[in-house]
């Protein structure tokens, strides 16, 4: 199902499932300068990257590429939560550098440009960081003439 903005640019709060493809036709289109294309193209790669982990992850797109008032975001804002089981092999040496990749932050900023959080499916930090991101910032609010105390929605892509 295709993802609708509301009258503000941005999504209804709450979190709306879409297919990457359904992702990149609504965020993922050139605005007036190339940087939303060049990020989707770096979101592809960090979502293959994911896939390969064969965790049952959830990516949840969010911050300002996830409104389209904003023409050139400087980068993604992702949460991924993963299963809590994934957590043993997180802290083991079983972990291969492919898998702790899709759970570093400091990794995908560098390779993906995603400001990445990542946190176990259900956590408390996992409701954190989902109600953190439905919330406008103040700075993003002022800038692109939204009310104070805006929300708006995320994007949980289809694996």
């Amino acid at each position: 199902m295709p993802l609708i903005l509301n009258g503000d640019d941005v999504l209804p709060v709450g979190v709306h499932d879409a297919t990457l493809g359904e992702f990149e036709a609504c965020f993922g289109r050139w605005k007036g300068s190339g940087r939303r294309p060049d990020l989707m193209l770096k979101f592809r790669e960090y979502i293959r990257a994911v896939r390969q982990t064969g965790w049952a992850c959830l990516v949840i797109a969010d911050g300002s590429y996830v409104m389209d008032r904003v023409p050139d975001p400087d980068d993604i804002d992702v949460v991924v939560a993963y299963p809590p089981e994934v957590q043993t092999i997180i802290e083991s040496d079983e972990i291969r550098p492919y898998q702790k990749n899709v759970i570093d932050p400091w990794y995908c900023k560098r390779e993906y440009r995603i400001d990445l959080k990542a946190c176990i499916l259900g956590s408390p930090d996992h409701t954190k960081w989902v109600e953190f991101f439905c919330q406008v910032s103040m700075k993003r609010a002022d800038k692109h003439g939204l009310p104070a105390g805006s929300r708006k929605g995320l994007v949980r892509i289809i694996l």
